[in-house]
């Protein structure tokens, strides 16, 4: 699998740099007025099309149980170049791998993440409530995700706040960075969240880190594609329900890297038009077949 495309160092940042293919395609869309919906542009040199990334949402969360090293190795598998996945903090500070507060929804467990140790947490069987052949699949740690992810390709750490107090959101992000560190992993991965003040603490802590904010807005003053830009941080996450062009425009005139939810039917050439340079899925195998039809992928074997 072709690893993701580097980022230029700049001084306390990091930001993606639109390859010059993307920007040949985007400026050859935009003359000829080709954008049909999910469909390749029969005028583009298929040569120029962009390499975009594929992103695959909590692992291969559609077949595999989410946010476990089985769902995540078979994400890379499939042909994902990142990997998105949600992180909390145990009693006893340990990052683990974990969507809600609680482990009810994904676990035989009951409980709050931030109430129960790690051992607690490992005990657990993540697997089966989805299918009973993942039964025994223990919740990870973001070490072992990244031990996981290394040679393979990105990870996509999002940063979950909600019903966090102001210090315990300060500890989960001394924690991830710190085994971060650990691992010397900064240049694979990025840092995201809905949460401005986590990723200001990300960015304080280490400029270093790539940080990805999460915006689901239309854009315009105080969004996160503004607040990224002004930052100089390396992108932003958006919902294709509300994103709009000139967002888009805006984040790829400034640099910044770009992603949304994505699947077949998608007006894909639109959306690379504007300067869209990556898509997200729980099915990162029909997402590479998809972009592959459509010549999104020019620089896989």
């Amino acid at each position: 699998m072709r690893p993701p495309r580097p980022t230029e160092r700049l001084p306390h940042r990091r930001r993606a740099v639109r390859p010059l293919a993307a920007t040949a395609a985007i400026g050859l869309l935009a003359v000829t007025g080709v954008a049909q919906a999910g469909g390749s542009s029969p005028a583009a040199d298929q040569a120029d099309r962009p390499h975009l990334l594929i992103q695959a949402h909590r692992g291969y969360s559609e077949v595999y149980p989410e946010n476990t090293l089985a769902a995540m190795r078979a994400a890379f598998d499939a042909g994902a170049d990142r990997v998105e996945g949600d992180l909390a903090l145990t009693a006893d500070g340990h990052v683990v791998y974990m969507h809600d507060r609680t482990v009810d929804r994904t676990t035989d467990g009951s409980g709050r993440v931030a109430s129960m140790t790690l051992d607690e947490i490992q005990a657990l069987d993540a697997g089966s409530w989805k299918d009973p052949r993942f039964a025994g699949e223990p919740v990870p740690t973001l070490g072992e995700a990244l031990d996981l992810a290394e040679g393979r390709g990105e990870l996509n750490l999002e940063l979950k706040t909600n019903a966090l107090t102001l210090l315990q959101i300060v500890d989960l992000v001394e924690a991830t960075l710190a085994v971060i560190d650990e691992h010397d992993a900064r240049d694979r991965v990025v840092v995201s969240s809905f949460d401005m003040r986590a990723l200001q603490m990300v960015e304080e802590r280490d400029p270093e880190v790539r940080i990805l904010v999460i915006d689901w807005s239309s854009g315009g003053t105080g969004s996160g594609v503004e607040v990224a830009i002004a930052r100089g941080w390396y992108g932003a996450a958006l919902n294709r329900q509300y994103m709009t062009e000139e967002q888009v425009r805006r984040a790829a005139e400034a640099g910044l890297f770009t992603h949304a939810g994505a699947g077949r039917g998608a007006p894909l050439d639109t959306w690379v038009s504007w300067g869209l340079q990556g898509v997200s899925n729980d099915d990162p195998a029909m997402l590479h077949a998809w972009l592959t039809e459509l010549d999104y992928r020019p620089d896989d074997p």
